[in-house]
């Protein structure tokens, strides 16, 4: 898939965009020459509200990289079609791995 030929000065929050064999979630609005495919109304990037909430004891009492970022590259991510109801319901919810094992 190609980039845009020109660039859209800014994307939301959220944005599932995708350039060739690319895929990105894009955590806060930004610049972008990525084609736009969707949005999620996750918090993908769990900032001060939500990433205090899990310490690695190992290190200096900051948060764990798991409680700040859910997923990792490689990843499968799954995206599911919602209505604006469900938009709302989850707006700024936490990103919650799910591990199918």
């Amino acid at each position: 898939i190609p980039r845009l030929a020109t660039p859209r000065l800014r994307v939301p929050p959220g944005a599932v965009s995708v350039a060739g064999r690319q895929a990105v979630i894009g955590p806060v609005a930004a610049p972008s020459g990525w084609r736009q495919i969707g949005r999620t109304p996750l918090d993908i990037l769990r900032t001060d509200s939500h990433a205090g909430t899990g310490t690695d004891p190992d290190t200096d009492g900051h948060p764990d990289l798991d409680t700040v970022v859910p997923y990792r590259p490689g990843d499968r991510v799954r995206f599911l079609p919602i209505d604006e109801a469900g938009y709302a319901d989850l707006l700024g919810a936490a990103m919650v791995p799910r591990h199918d094992g």
